[in-house]
């Protein structure tokens, strides 16, 4: 039986963690703390350590605990870009699917497909013209038939 693979877990450097705080906008009182490095798709921050990369806010937990979190790192204030500690928490798959269904997150947003179906239309209407590159429709195409939960074939 093969063994299962460790996860690396770093021990940050003062220069390292120093570099982790400077892409950080820090807000007063109680407002989030917005990550200004590299986010990804869905709006979460990405932090290199040493050719590895890691989520912004898994290493903010790092940074102010101490230790890495032992499951998945929930966002008490449902905001993927936020780092600020206090609206951290340390939690389980389970719990973070119960956090999306309480907080309405769940399921397809009907508003949004709409609009979404809209932005297919346009695009299709800017190809039509040549007003936009071939490649560029694909991948903007791909994004939102990602969002929308449908596969390319059914935008054409």
């Amino acid at each position: 039986m093969p063994k299962k693979k460790q996860k690396w877990e770093p021990v940050l450097t003062p220069g390292e963690i120093d570099r982790f705080w400077s892409k950080v906008q820090r807000a007063p009182g109680k407002e989030c703390w917005i990550w200004k490095g590299m986010p990804d798709h869905s709006g979460y921050g990405h932090f290199t350590i040493r050719g590895w990369m890691f989520s912004a806010h898994r290493t903010s937990f790092y940074v102010s605990n101490g230790n890495w979190p032992k499951g998945i790192v929930r966002h008490k204030c449902d905001n993927p870009p936020c780092v600020r500690p206090s609206h951290l928490e340390d939690g389980t798959p389970k719990e973070n699917a119960q956090d999306t269904v309480s907080r309405g997150r769940h399921g397809r947003r009907p508003e949004r497909i709409a609009d979404l179906k809209a932005e297919i239309m346009a695009l299709r209407s800017r190809v039509s013209q040549d007003r936009i590159s071939t490649e560029r429709v694909r991948r903007n195409l791909s994004r939102i038939c990602e969002i929308v939960g449908i596969k390319i074939a059914e935008a054409y």
